[in-house]
């Protein structure tokens, strides 16, 4: 009988490694992705990261409040949200926009001819 599987609920493996700690870990390799982008683009991009962060972790404080949860902006969790938001999300509007295709394709602007309407993209 002794040698019977415990079922237990997760975590199974356990260690001193706290969240807040991982998110820590986390910040610091994202450190120099963060630093590059800055050099590279510029201190725009400085701005566009601070203000990510800020409302990633509004956003998290106000969730909490609404849901009546303990506070957890002390584990960094949102920091790291908000970092990643920004390394992702393009510094300028893309190319691609529709009122771009508009402007580039006479097919597509409201003022083309009858001629342009039937042709297909």
């Amino acid at each position: 009988m002794s040698n019977m599987l415990n079922v237990s609920s997760s975590p199974h493996l356990r260690s001193s490694h706290t969240t807040g700690r991982e998110m820590y870990n986390v910040i610091l390799s994202l450190l120099p992705a963060t630093i590059f982008a800055v050099f590279h683009f510029g201190l725009y991009t400085l701005l566009v990261i601070l203000c990510s962060i800020a409302s990633c972790m509004a956003t998290e404080f106000v969730f909490n409040m609404i849901t009546h949860r303990k506070n957890s902006l002390t584990d960094c969790s949102a920091v790291v949200t908000g970092i990643l938001l920004a390394l992702v999300i393009p510094l300028r509007p893309s190319r691609c926009t529709p009122r771009s295709w508009a402007a580039s394709s006479p097919s597509w602007s409201p003022s083309a001819s009858s001629a342009d309407s039937d042709r297909t993209l």
